[in-house]
């Protein structure tokens, strides 16, 4: 935590309790030490996470209504930063004394980008689901997560209140004139022309590639100085704490130890490379795959999708029941105590990989585009699946019965719905009704698990 507080407080500018802890090692003020310390404490994290946090739900809204409303979206998201830029150029209003940052404060470009994604979500779901008391709740949990988020800046440091207010009017004003403009003057004539369709969709297109780019940009460059960004101090950082979570202690302990007694450069090499970027690749892996599992839910929204989260939580399970049952050790090389066989990362990233690609399949038949799609996922998947074996956390023979497990599983999970299940649950209510519940309790306890288990290992 204490970590991840010093990257975040850098990278969003908070830099500024740099020069208050000298202020107070000059001044001996407590009030100042005070400032120090709760400048870089929860709402330091949170406030860096917000903006991440916003723009998963603008691609969920994005993802979820997939029409010419949401590339008018994404145009006017791009359009309403742009607006900031210039109007910061424009007003020329320094910041508060108390960040290290140069640029113009007024108005705040995060208070205006959260307002006017947090608007064309609140339009959306009114759109959606009308005045019902569910879009009430939505509705104010969005406006109130945001108006969260934009007081951070302030109690951050980072901009003034008129600073952030005034960004937040501006960008709410901007989302309703561009959503008005969409349905009064441009959407009967975007359903009827092709041209309007093919240039609002390229132009959309373009924009989520230049900011992807930026995004990219911004994580290996610092501007303005253009320096190598602190990504790679912050991946050493990343590397050490992947490891403990991940059992791979021993490549840190026990490699070492044999290394300092018997001088091997063979020993300190594997020391060295079980530190590298695979270690990382590794334990982002299985994050890669639940958003690309959570992306496929949110894109079909269909009684199949709920089918395949209980059949996610079920090949899990099953997965625990052969290691018990077949009880067979890890690699020597690893200090996790737990059986290996089946490799239980190998199944679930084999049965969601073949999710995957059967639901591609199912959208786009034989074509180049769905070929393209399922040889990417299934290379990635397989990458995924061989660094458990290159780390020295399971052996060959283990990962391959798990990706064989998960992937027939899979099989049989989708073709018993299609076969059995689907056309019962088109016409019971009944039927839907219970697969919405079991699905919903499902990934409630999932969210549980996770958290949970952040908990215990940080112990």
């Amino acid at each position: 935590m204490a970590v991840l507080v010093k990257k975040f407080a850098r990278r969003d500018g908070s830099e500024q309790s740099g020069s208050v802890e000298q202020e107070a090692s000059i001044n001996g003020s407590q009030e100042l030490r005070h400032e120090m310390v709760t400048g870089r404490g929860i709402e330091a994290i949170v406030n860096s996470l917000s903006k991440w946090v916003v723009s998963i739900l603008f691609a969920s809204i994005i993802l979820l209504r997939r029409d010419g409303t949401a590339l008018w979206g994404i145009i006017g998201s791009v359009s309403n930063s742009a607006l900031s830029l210039v109007l910061k150029r424009i007003l020329n209003q320094a910041r508060p004394a108390t960040t290290s940052r140069t640029d113009p404060g007024m108005p705040s470009t995060h208070a205006q980008s959260i307002s006017f994604i947090s608007v064309f979500a609140v339009l959306s779901v009114m759109e959606w689901l009308g005045t019902s008391k569910v879009s009430m709740f939505l509705c104010c949990l969005i406006l109130a997560s945001c108006s969260y988020f934009i007081r951070l800046r302030v109690s951050q440091r980072l901009h003034t209140s008129s600073q952030v207010v005034v960004g937040a009017i501006v960008g709410s004003v901007f989302c309703i004139l561009w959503y008005t403009t969409w349905n009064s003057l441009l959407l009967e004539a975007f359903e009827s022309s092709l041209l309007l369709q093919t240039s609002v969709f390229l132009v959309a297109a373009a924009l989520t590639l230049a900011f992807a780019t930026h995004v990219v940009l911004n994580c290996v460059f610092s501007p303005p100085q253009f320096k190598l960004f602190a990504c790679v101090r912050f991946m050493a950082v990343l590397v050490k704490r992947f490891a403990r979570r991940d059992g791979r202690e021993q490549q840190f302990v026990l490699v070492e130890q044999k290394a300092s007694i018997k001088g091997s450069p063979e020993l300190r090499y594997e020391m060295v490379a079980g530190r590298g970027i695979e270690a990382i690749v590794n334990r982002l892996s299985k994050w890669v795959v639940f958003i690309l599992f959570a992306s496929i839910i949110l894109l079909r929204h269909d009684g199949t999708a709920l089918w395949g989260i209980i059949g996610s939580v079920s090949n899990a399970t099953l997965c625990v029941v052969l290691k018990r049952m077949l009880n067979q050790a890890r690699p020597a090389t690893t200090s996790r105590t737990d059986p290996g066989m089946p490799s239980s990362h190998a199944q679930s990233i084999s049965y969601i990989s073949l999710f995957a690609v059967l639901s591609v399949m199912e959208w786009f038949g034989t074509s180049k585009v769905s070929m393209f799609l399922s040889c990417l996922i299934i290379a990635s998947g397989s990458y995924f699946i061989r660094l458990r074996v290159s780390q020295k956390l399971h052996t060959s023979s283990q990962v391959v019965v798990g990706a064989i497990v998960g992937s027939v599983f899979c099989i049989f999970w989708y073709t018993m719905w299609n076969s059995l299940l689907l056309e019962a649950f088109e016409s019971s209510i009944l039927l839907q009704t219970s697969v919405f519940l079991v699905a919903a309790a499902l990934t409630l306890a999932f969210a549980i698990f996770v958290v949970l288990n952040w908990f215990r290992n940080d112990r």
